[in-house]
């Protein structure tokens, strides 16, 4: 909750600045969206694309040393989205992923980790 409802440092002010309100939107859009099963027409292509990208964006999150940074985008623990020894963790991101992925067009997990594999 570091940052998200109150403010981690002096001079950056929290991310969710209207309290609980704001956190439980936030989280109630999440969690109906890990909690919905995957498309029944889920490709080996699509879900392996979606645990690359959550590799490829937590380990961009563990490379960030700038507190602020970190800061705005949830903390430090974010950093664990992808915990190869945690499967209920990894589970839980790959929906979200799928989910979110298929939901917005703009998103293309290829893009990002054809970037990624380009170095």
């Amino acid at each position: 909750m570091d940052g998200m409802l109150e403010s981690a440092t002096a001079d950056v002010p929290p991310l969710l600045p209207q309290g609980v309100g704001d956190f439980l939107d936030a989280a109630s859009g999440v969690g109906q969206l890990t909690l919905r099963p995957l498309p029944v027409d889920l490709a080996d292509d699509e879900l392996f694309a979606a645990r690359d990208l959550a590799i490829c964006v937590a380990q961009a999150l563990r490379s960030i040393s700038d507190p602020t940074i970190l800061h705005h985008l949830g903390g430090p623990s974010l950093a664990t989205l992808w915990d190869p020894s945690d499967p209920t963790l990894i589970t839980t991101t790959t929906t979200l992923l799928v989910h979110m992925l298929r939901s917005d067009e703009v998103l293309d997990p290829y893009a990002l980790i054809e970037a990624r594999d380009q170095g």
